[in-house]
């Protein structure tokens, strides 16, 4: 499995939400030497390597990152990298001019390091906005809840780095990621799993992506795994831990798992039905499409056993009325044999039987039977079981559709 902070730097840059960070970045850093960005405390990395693509393709500037913590000096700490300068407070860094043209970072790592952050930066705005030669751009990154809109911040500006995707882009990721891999169960289905279970979250779609294929089908019974150790993170749904994202507010699979199993009754109950619907939105986007491709071949496989039917007519049609009593259960009396539905493959072989001459024709009829149980639950927003789905996939296997 890998680890939370692993994922694709370069698909996951080119998808538009990240882009579009990126070259917000580039435009703020071009009119503000003062800027800060906020952001959930689980997208550092992700932030990162943003900010590198920003100032790489923006103001070319080189990078000093400092971490501030409750004790750290940051007129110090930064003094070494300037030449002349035994400390270097915020006013001193606004007017550098004879150094190289440097983007430097404060990331604050406690409630102690923020403060001292923002009173750095304060001094150094305050001084920037008259010091116009000055060659130093001071980014800071915030982590607070409330701060969760763009905005004008004093004299410089305030980006919001939500980190998460929406549901086109973790679909493109998932299917890039995992473009691999080959059948329907891998490549339709269980990339919609993904995508859907991993939500706004690419490290967690990471994360889905490596486990074992035998679990995909229950995966809402593995996320306990994913929370274990980490609990206290789940217990609460903040935009700042990353359990939630800005985009419709949705919550973290992970958060929807933990009321499961920890919330009260009625929390149990949401959570319970909400990775349900994730399970089955899955299903109506692979399965239902995959069904309806893949029918005129199941059917084509069963045209001697249709031919030689007591439900064939003279006219060439099916007559699916002729061998049952419960006529007025048939809404369509006749159908081309081409426009036959699983569903009336199962009809016909519970009622008077289609007489097949192989095993491959037996098995077109198992998958007949097998894909209207699974297209049944979908039509009536119920999540098709495991046990079905895996049959299905099994009867069409072993007809040669993958």
């Amino acid at each position: 499995m890998t680890r939370a902070n692993e994922y694709d730097p370069g698909l996951y840059w080119s998808l538009p939400g990240p882009a579009k960070f990126v070259d917000d970045l580039i435009i703020a850093l071009g009119r503000s030497r003062n800027v800060v960005i906020n952001t959930p405390i689980t997208t550092q990395n992700l932030l990162r390597e943003g900010v590198k693509r920003a100032v790489r393709e923006g103001v070319r500037h080189r990078i000093l990152t400092f971490k501030v913590y409750d004790h750290t000096d940051i007129a110090s700490d930064l003094a070494g990298h300037f030449a002349g300068f035994d400390r270097i407070i915020g006013q001193a860094l606004a007017i550098v001019k004879d150094e190289q043209p440097t983007v430097v970072i404060l990331d604050p790592q406690t409630e102690a390091g923020r403060k001292s952050c923002e009173a750095y930066a304060l001094a150094f705005a305050e001084t920037a906005e008259w010091a116009s030669e000055g060659i130093v751009r001071l980014l800071v990154t915030l982590h607070a809840e409330e701060l969760t809109r763009p905005q004008r911040l004093g004299a410089g500006e305030l980006l919001v780095f939500d980190g998460g995707l929406n549901a086109d882009e973790i679909g493109a990721y998932v299917s890039l990621r995992m473009g691999e891999n080959v059948g329907p169960g891998q490549t339709r289905l269980y990339k919609a799993i993904v995508s859907e279970f991993a939500g706004f979250d690419v490290f967690f779609a990471e994360q889905l992506m490596r486990i074992k294929e035998s679990d995909w089908l229950d995966l809402a019974d593995k996320l306990p795994e994913f929370i274990a150790g980490d609990e206290v993170r789940w217990r609460h749904e903040t935009w700042v831990d990353g359990t939630r994202t800005i985009a419709g507010g949705d919550a973290h699979t992970l958060r929807e798992a933990y009321l499961r199993l920890h919330g009260d009754e009625l929390e149990k109950a949401v959570a319970e039905r909400r990775l349900r619907k994730r399970f089955w939105r899955a299903s109506l986007k692979a399965l239902t499409p995959w069904m309806e491709a893949q029918r005129p071949e199941v059917i084509a496989i069963l045209d001697g056993a249709l031919r030689k039917s007591p439900w064939k007519t003279g006219r060439g049609t099916i007559d699916l009325a002729t061998q049952t009593r419960e006529k007025a259960r048939v809404f369509v009396r006749e159908k081309n044999p081409d426009e036959l539905e699983y569903s009336d493959i199962n009809f016909m072989s519970k009622n008077g039987g289609l007489p097949t001459t192989s095993r491959r024709e037996e098995h077109a009829i198992r998958a007949c039977v097998c894909a209207k149980r699974v297209r049944d639950a979908i039509a009536h927003l119920r999540t098709p079981d495991a046990e079905s789905i895996s049959n299905l996939i099994g009867a069409m296997r072993a007809i040669g559709i993958e």
